[in-house]
C-alpha cells in the first residue's frame, strides 16, 4: 500500500489539472490574451482558473514529497494524513460534489502507514 499513496496523489494531480484545464479553457485563453503578467486578478473566472491549477501543482508536488518520504524513512507523517483527511471533508461537505472525496482514501492510508510505524 505504501508505495500506492505517492502516485495516486500524482495521479489526483493531474486529473484536477487536466479538469481545470478543460473547464477554464476560456479564463486561461483570457489570462494569455491579457499578456500574463498581472492578467489574472481583479477578474474572478480567472483567479479561480488559477487557484485550480496552483492547487493541482500542490498536490503534484504533495506526491512527489509523500513518494521521497516513503523511500527515505519507510513512514509518513501522521499530521499530513489528519491534514489531508480534514481537507478532504471540508471540500466535501461545501462541495460534494467534486473530487474531494479522492482525497479521503488517501487521507486513509496515509493514517494506517503513520500509525502503523508507532
Amino acid at each position: 500500500m505504501k508505495r500506492w499513496i505517492g502516485p495516486l496523489l500524482i495521479a489526483t494531480a493531474a486529473l484536477h489539472t487536466v479538469v481545470g484545464i478543460i473547464l477554464a479553457s476560456g479564463s486561461l485563453a483570457d489570462i494569455v490574451k491579457a499578456g500574463i503578467f498581472n492578467a489574472v486578478d481583479p477578474y474572478l473566472d480567472r483567479m479561480a482558473a488559477f487557484w485550480f491549477l496552483t492547487c493541482g501543482a500542490a498536490l503534484l508536488l504533495m506526491g512527489l514529497m509523500v513518494q521521497w518520504g516513503i523511500r527515505q524513512t519507510d513512514t509518513l507523517p501522521v499530521s499530513l494524513g489528519w491534514g489531508l483527511m480534514i481537507m478532504g471533508i471540508v471540500g466535501v461537505i461545501m462541495m460534494p460534489v467534486s473530487g474531494f472525496w479522492l482525497l479521503l482514501p488517501q487521507a486513509y492510508m496515509i493514517l494506517r502507514i503513520a500509525h502503523a510505524e508507532k
